[in-house]
């Protein structure tokens, strides 16, 4: 199926969570093994996901005014900002994470001036984990983590920031 997105000399741009966006994002299904990602397999992670009192701290990302993904930033302290970012179902594996997640990481760094930047990611995830490698993102360590009713393997990764 062709999709309705185009990405190139893509210019995004961000507008707070609002009520509109974030039912279109919920409604998202990931093919195969990434339907993992699908905000209603876990209660826990639609109710955070529709808390309206987190939407401060989520960006909607939109390319020629579509909803093209989402990212979720969470100041650990002063120093930390943990990035979750989910791009739309139909442009995963099309080239586009590097600079999806180049524009997550200078969001937080404008927002919060964090001296380091986390993302947590599923081990299966291997495209992911490049992208984020790709991005200057190190391994740290892997943990396990309770989601869609039961435990994942998760690695966590960061990048040290210089300002």
């Amino acid at each position: 199926m062709e999709s309705d997105y185009w990405w190139e000399d893509s210019m995004f741009t961000w507008e707070f969570m609002t009520n509109e966006a974030a039912l279109e994002i919920v409604e998202w299904e990931y093919p195969d093994e990434f339907s993992f990602y699908n905000i209603q397999n876990d209660m826990d992670d639609l109710d955070e996901f529709l808390n309206p009192f987190k939407w401060n701290h989520y960006a909607a990302v939109y390319e020629n005014e579509k909803l093209v993904g989402y990212f979720t930033f969470d100041p650990l302290n002063l120093e930390e900002v943990e990035i979750g970012l989910g791009l739309h179902p139909d442009l995963i594996g099309r080239g586009k994470g590097k600079a999806f997640t180049a524009y997550a990481m200078e969001l937080a760094d404008k927002w919060y001036e964090p001296k380091k930047l986390i993302v947590n990611v599923a081990k299966f995830n291997a495209r992911a984990i490049k992208v984020y490698e790709k991005n200057g993102f190190k391994k740290t360590v892997e943990f396990l983590q309770e989601t869609n009713g039961d435990e994942y393997s998760f690695i966590r990764m960061e990048k040290e920031l210089s300002s």
